[in-house]
């Protein structure tokens, strides 16, 4: 079987206690781990994720020890960013063996360059090339490379 997640917001302090979403998730990957051949995370599992090069993120313990094991049993993790996880570099797939997609930002910048399409559309797939609005990824723009160096030099 395949499984799906999305927009679990690990971190947000709305509703639940972010604690309690964690244990949640947990569990639910835990249950679909038994007959699972692949998990898709599709963006936003976390409500800000940032890797600095020398520290690890602080929290989120039980999912990284959950995606370490289920990955460790042969269960192929698949994880796309979304605009809230979007400075996963390589931590998660080096720590936890999960396999990180960032391909798709590139194709997105493409197609914008290409078509020159301007609009207010975060996510590629909303909106096409050749759309009266076209799209706009904005995530190029809060997670290009030029801008890592200066975050990292307030490592903590």
């Amino acid at each position: 079987m395949y499984y799906f997640a999305s927009d679990i917001h690990l971190g947000l302090k709305v509703g639940q206690t972010h604690a309690t979403r964690e244990r949640l998730f947990v569990r639910w990957l835990d249950e679909v781990s038994a007959d699972a051949e692949a998990i898709f995370l599709v963006g936003d599992v976390f409500d800000f994720w940032y890797e600095y090069r020398r520290v690890v993120p602080k929290g989120f313990t039980r999912l990284l020890g959950k995606l370490s094991e289920l990955t460790d049993r042969g269960v192929a993790v698949h994880f796309f960013p979304g605009n809230h996880d979007l400075w996963a570099f390589d931590y998660l797939q080096t720590e936890c063996g999960v396999v990180l997609h960032r391909a798709d930002y590139d194709r997105t910048r493409r197609c914008v360059r290409q078509t020159g399409a301007r609009g207010t559309a975060a996510e590629p797939g909303v909106s096409q090339p050749g759309d009266p609005v076209g799209f706009l990824d904005i995530r190029p723009s809060k997670c290009g490379d030029a801008f890592r160096p200066l975050v990292e030099r307030f490592e903590p």
